[in-house]
């Protein structure tokens, strides 16, 4: 019978004339190798079988999105920092538009979205209540 190729699929060791080998998970063995006899076969699998399950494991994961860790080879990449919360302030805390003038929370409600807009303004009706500032909500 000819020789095939079989991939290890746990590491182990065998002694061999004397000399202890190491077989890695992974190694390709030749069934005429020392190594693969009749004791260590449990630790081998077929090449063909390892190829399928790793096309299984693929085409399971194909729907899965990869991000790509680098830029081509040669380039530096470029890391962009995460964009600041708009909602909180330098220290963390939330946007308290009592702690800005009224132009000031102005402003900052022209770039908030819907949600951030609706909790600032809220904060400003049970707390200072200036017009300039609520007049926003029925804008909206």
């Amino acid at each position: 019978m000819a020789a095939q190729i079989k991939r290890c699929r746990e590491p182990f060791a065998t002694e061999i004339d004397g000399i202890t080998r190491v077989i890695a998970a992974g190694e390709l063995v030749s069934t005429d190798d020392p190594a693969y006899s009749r004791e260590t076969r449990i630790h081998f699998e077929d090449v063909a079988v390892h190829v399928g399950q790793q096309a299984g494991r693929r085409a399971s994961a194909s729907g899965a999105v990869v991000e790509q860790a680098t830029a081509n080879p040669g380039e530096a990449r470029t890391l962009t920092p995460p964009a600041p919360d708009p909602a909180t302030t330098d220290d963390g805390e939330l946007f308290d538009p009592g702690e800005h003038t009224a132009p000031e929370v102005i402003e900052y409600l022209k770039t908030a979205d819907d949600e951030e807009r609706a909790r600032v303004l809220a904060v400003e009706a049970e707390g200072q209540k200036r017009k300039g500032v609520l007049a926003l909500a029925s804008q909206s």
